[in-house]
C-alpha cells in the first residue's frame, strides 16, 4: 500500500519512512500544499499528517480536511495531535478522519494502526464484493451509483427483494419506479414466474377490477366469455400496481381481501379464487394525505406500505446522470445498428446543471432525440434542445472558479449551494430549526453541523424577522 506522511518533524519522517518502507510505499510531505500536491498527482491509501498543518490553514481544520477528503475520498486518514487538542481532533473524527495518534508519536504506533487500517479497508472490500455478488449479471451497470442516496435505496432492494413483504415505491413520475419493481422481482425467490404490471392510471374505473381480477360470462355486456385477470396471471409471481393510488374504492376492498386472505370473486362470479401473489405498488402521491381526505383506505394503506422504499429525483442524483446516459446509448446503439459512444464534457457539464423536472423519463427521450439527430460518433451539443443549453451553460461557466483544482473546484461549488439553500431555508422560517429541518428532510444535528461549517447563525434570521415585522 501506499503511505502520505506529513510532518514537519525531521526525525519523524526520517524513522517512520525506514520502519513503514519495509512493506509499504512510503511519501514525505513536509506542508499542507505539500501534501494537497502530492495526493493530487500520486494514489495513496493512507494519509498520516499532522494536525497542526491542518488547522494552521486559513480555512480552519474541518475546511482543510474536506479538501483531503474531496481529492482521495477513498484514502484512510489518520491525524497526529498533541495531547491538549485531542477534543478538536475527536471533533473532525465524527467528520471522517479513521484515526489518531498523540505526540510524542513512535514509528511503529504508525505502522500498527496503519496494518489495521489497511486490513479493515481489505475486510470492507470483500464485504462490498460479496454484496456485489447479490445482483445478477443484468443489473450490474443498474446498480453502479455515486448517489448515497441510491446506494440506500439498492440497500433496501437487496433486504426486502428475498422476503415476501409487500413493496410500497415511492417517488417522482419518471423516476424509475417500474425499472426498481423489476429489480426487486429478479431478486426474489419468485423470479422465475410471472411479472405482470398493471398502470392502475391508465384503466378506466369500470374496467378496472375486470382486468385486475376477471370476470365471468355474462357479468356485463360484451362480457361473452370468462376472464382471467392480472392477480390470476400473477398466481406465485409478483404483481406490480403503477400509480396505486387512483384505484376505485371497490377495486381498494379487493385489493385489501386479496391482501389479507390471498382470495378474490371475478366480477359477476359468486366462488373464491385463490392465489399466491405478491404485491409491489407505486404512486407518485402521499397516500397518508390521501387516507385523512377519506380518498384511500388506512387498512389497505398499511397493508401495501410494510416496506417503503423512495427513489430520490434524477436532480439529487446528479452524478449518476454520465452512467444513466451510458445505459441508453448502449441499448439504442443495439436497437439501432449505430455507434454513438459517450458525450463531450461541456454538453455533460449543462445536462447536470438541468433541473430534469421529469427525471430519468425526460433524460431518456432527450437523449433518444439526439442519438437520431446526431452525426458523430459522441452526443454534441448541436443534438440537443439549445435552449436547454444556453440556459445551463451560463449558469454553468458563472459558478466555475478556474483556478483550482477540479475536485476542488466542485467542492467549492458544493459548498456555495450548502450555504445558500441553508440561509434561504432559515430566512424562510424565520430561524426555526426544527422547522428548516423538517424542509430539508435532514435532522436538526445536520442542521446544526451544516450552519457550524458555513458560520450561519440562527439568530440573524430571528433579528430578520422582527425588523420586517417593524
Amino acid at each position: 500500500m501506499t503511505i502520505m506522511l506529513g510532518s514537519e518533524k525531521e526525525d519523524l519522517l526520517i524513522k517512520g519512512k525506514e520502519i513503514l518502507s519495509e512493506s509499504n510505499r512510503v511519501i514525505e510531505s513536509r506542508s499542507f500544499s505539500d501534501c494537497l500536491k502530492t495526493i493530487r498527482e500520486t494514489p495513496v491509501d493512507i494519509i498520516v499528517i499532522e494536525y497542526d498543518f491542518l488547522k494552521n490553514e486559513q480555512s480552519g481544520a474541518a475546511q482543510s480536511f474536506e479538501r483531503l477528503k474531496t481529492i482521495r475520498p477513498g484514502a484512510r486518514l489518520v491525524l497526529m495531535t498533541s495531547p491538549n487538542e485531542i477534543r478538536e481532533t475527536i471533533g473532525l473524527i465524527k467528520h471522517g478522519v479513521d484515526d489518531y495518534l498523540s505526540h510524542p508519536v513512535d514509528p511503529l504506533e504508525i505502522k500498527a494502526l496503519s496494518e489495521k487500517l489497511w486490513n479493515q479497508e481489505l475486510k470492507s472490500q470483500e464485504l462490498k464484493d460479496l454484496r456485489d455478488q447479490f445482483w445478477g449479471a443484468d443489473s450490474q451497470e443498474m446498480t453502479l451509483t455515486s448517489s448515497s442516496k441510491m446506494q440506500e435505496v439498492y440497500s433496501n432492494v437487496k433486504d426486502v427483494a428475498p422476503t415476501e413483504s409487500s413493496v410500497l415505491i415511492l417517488g417522482e413520475t419518471g423516476v424509475g419506479k417500474g425499472l426498481l419493481a423489476k429489480l426487486i422481482h429478479s431478486h426474489s425467490l419468485r423470479k422465475n414466474k410471472a411479472f405482470i404490471h398493471v398502470h392502475c392510471g391508465a384503466i378506466t374505473d369500470s374496467l378496472l377490477e375486470s382486468e385486475l381480477f376477471g370476470h365471468e360470462k355474462g357479468a356485463f355486456t360484451g362480457a361473452e366469455k370468462r376472464k382471467v385477470g392480472k392477480f390470476e396471471l400473477a398466481d406465485r409471481g409478483t404483481i406490480f400496481l403503477d400509480e396505486v393510488s387512483t384505484l376505485s374504492p371497490s377495486a381498494q376492498i379487493k385489493l385489501l381481501q386479496v391482501l389479507q386472505d390471498g382470495m378474490f370473486q371475478r366480477v359477476g362470479g359468486e366462488s373464491d379464487v385463490k392465489v399466491d401473489v405478491r404485491v409491489i405498488s407505486a404512486t407518485n402521491e402521499d397516500l397518508a394525505i390521501k387516507c385523512d381526505k377519506g380518498e384511500f383506505r388506512r387498512d389497505l394503506f398499511y397493508r401495501l406500505n410494510v416496506f417503503p422504499i423512495e427513489i430520490p429525483p434524477l436532480r439529487d442524483r446528479i452524478n449518476d446522470i454520465e452512467q444513466i446516459i451510458e445505459i441508453i446509448l448502449k441499448r439504442l446503439n443495439k436497437v439501432n445498428l449505430k455507434n454513438v459512444e459517450g458525450i463531450e464534457a461541456n454538453l455533460l457539464n449543462s445536462l447536470k446543471a438541468y433541473q430534469w423536472p421529469g427525471n430519468i423519463r425526460e433524460l431518456e427521450n432527450v437523449i433518444e432525440r439526439a442519438f437520431i439527430i446526431e452525426k458523430s460518433n459522441r452526443l454534441t451539443e448541436r443534438s440537443f434542445p439549445q435552449e436547454m443549453i444556453r440556459q445551463n451553460k451560463d449558469q454553468v461557466s458563472n459558478n466555475i472558479n478556474l483556478s483550482v483544482s477540479l475536485a476542488e473546484a466542485r467542492n467549492e461549488l458544493v459548498n456555495n449551494f450548502e450555504k445558500t439553500y441553508i440561509e434561504s431555508l432559515l430566512s424562510s422560517t424565520h430561524g426555526k430549526i426544527a422547522e428548516a429541518a423538517r424542509l430539508a428532510d435532514i435532522s436538526e444535528r445536520q442542521l446544526n453541523n451544516l450552519m457550524n461549517k458555513h458560520r450561519i447563525y440562527k439568530d440573524d434570521f430571528k433579528k430578520l424577522k422582527k425588523s420586517q415585522l417593524d
